[in-house]
């Protein structure tokens, strides 16, 4: 899937951005258009047909259709080349290289060039999975897989023929022929239904041998493997949800926590200090939307300012990402149904204070202490303590340890970067271009010195001198020409 994505990007430089074109005034393009990422349409320096022709390619590539491609920019290459638009043809022509290697890693399933889809059906109660095999060109071109809700003892033609009328009747591609892994009813209307969406006749086969049979079976397989795979997902997902109306019950919230934000503070004596964000969505972590911040309040370490920078940085992003037209999905637009401060009733006030300064109303939060593990609600004097092997707990603290986790890391790197940097301003010759391109690649002490003098020397583009007298100082001694180690 990733190299497919790249390869269309690549060759059909498509936007990746989530402006809502086309805009009022043209801006100047981003950094994607630069590197040959991006047309920029945004800044109307492609038109709209250019766009729409690298489109239908980027589709053709995610349709497996590649031959066709191909020969679509065979075509085009002849005629840029007829025009004298050499570079033009030139760049075609790397296209073309590229998709015709991308050509030769899909797996041969035919001799044939027809396209076809395969069908495989795994059945346990009232679950099915149906996986889909796409020929195309006689290449096995992609899989796809679909979870089913089946009615009490359904009939595996019962699955076949109502996915078939699903599946197909939103798709994009309806296929000449269409492997089955059992007989459907009314399979003769449903082929002239099929027939009608092509436009050409689609034939519905069980095949009983050869390499067509071999396909389905292989479909099939996949199928069986994926139904395992989905039921312990469920199993998952429903103590999850469980662990989620317990909390809601449990502390009387407003609606189901279906997001819950985190919030922790890192420091040492009030150097460093670092804020961690991280997202639990269904009950499970969303790593992508986890947020780390720089504190900027320094001097006398005080826990609650802290606190209050980093939810006012969060919020006050949420609300102008919320009001700015240009930006559809922003990293923080989306707010939590459940605010969770780690820490007890003066950490909770200090988040409610924030949020009642923005005038942010209808959110959840609490504060959950270290130490016995209390909860805190707004406006009330006493805590509430959970049973210890409660669902709804162990969710809390799942949550309220993966903050500090993600606090503490940011904080540590951070600490180590400038001690880092602390050595490295004592060793005459490194200046501060130097000192920050050593610390962006080696990031330690432990990990400079891991290399060797001429390694440093190729990197850091100083001399040989200078890079042992680096290692040096930085406490090791050279014990062979390639390798430096802690002395």
């Amino acid at each position: 899937m990733r190299s497919t994505l790249r390869l269309a990007q690549r060759l059909f430089p498509t936007r990746t951005c989530n402006l809502n074109l086309p805009l009022a005034t043209p801006r100047r393009p981003c950094l994607n258009y630069h590197i040959g990422r991006c047309l920029g349409p945004c800044a109307e320096l492609v038109t709209r047909e250019e766009y729409a022709h690298a489109v239908d390619g980027a589709a053709l590539v995610f349709e497996g259709r590649i031959a066709g491609l191909v020969g679509r920019l065979e075509k085009e290459m002849e005629e840029a080349a007829g025009r004298q638009e050499y570079e033009k043809a030139a760049g075609i022509r790397d296209r073309i290289g590229s998709l015709s290697r991308s050509l030769e890693q899909q797996s041969v399933a035919f001799a044939d060039a027809e396209d076809r889809d395969a069908l495989g059906l795994a059945m346990e109660g009232d679950r099915a999975t149906v996986q889909v095999f796409l020929v195309r060109s006689g290449r096995l071109a992609g899989r796809e897989t679909y979870h089913l809700r089946a009615p009490a003892d359904p009939s595996a033609s019962d699955v076949v023929g109502s996915f078939l009328t699903q599946y197909y009747a939103n798709a994009s591609f309806v296929p000449a022929e269409i492997l089955l892994p059992a007989e459907v009813a009314d399979a003769e209307e449903t082929a002239a239904w099929l027939s009608s969406l092509r436009g050409s006749r689609v034939r519905l086969v069980v095949p009983k041998r050869g390499e067509k049979r071999r396909l389905v079976a292989l479909a099939d397989d996949n199928a069986r493997f994926a139904l395992k795979g989905s039921a312990k997902e469920d199993a998952v997902k429903a103590d999850a949800t469980a662990a989620l109306v317990e909390l809601a019950d449990a502390l009387s919230l407003s609606g189901f926590p279906q997001r819950i934000e985190a919030f922790d503070i890192s420091n040492t004596q009030g150097g460093e200090a670092t804020g961690s964000m991280v997202v639990f969505e269904d009950g499970r972590p969303r790593r992508d939307a986890y947020r780390k911040f720089k504190v900027h309040i320094s001097g006398k370490p005080d826990d609650y300012a802290m606190m209050a920078e980093v939810l006012r940085r969060r919020f006050r992003r949420g609300l102008a990402e919320m009001n700015d037209p240009t930006i559809s999905h922003g990293k923080f637009a989306e707010f939590p149904d459940l605010l969770v401060v780690d820490g007890g009733k003066g950490q909770l006030n200090v988040g409610l204070a924030v949020l009642e300064e923005l005038n942010i109303e209808g959110l959840d939060a609490i504060g959950l202490a270290k130490r016995l593990e209390e909860v805190y609600r707004p406006g009330e004097k006493d805590p509430v303590v959970l049973p210890p092997d409660s669902a709804a707990l162990l969710l809390l603290r799942r949550v309220r340890d993966e903050a500090h986790r993600f606090a503490v890391a940011y904080h540590r790197r951070l600490r180590t970067s400038r001690s880092f940097a602390s050595v490295l301003d004592e060793i005459p010759g490194v200046g501060p271009k130097r000192k920050a391109a050593l610390i962006q690649h080696y990031g330690s002490v432990d990990r400079i010195l891991a290399s060797s003098a001429d390694e440093v020397a190729a990197f850091a583009g100083v001399s040989k001198t200078l890079a042992e007298r680096i290692l040096s100082r930085l406490g090791a001694r050279t014990d062979s020409p390639s390798r430096v180690q802690r002395s």
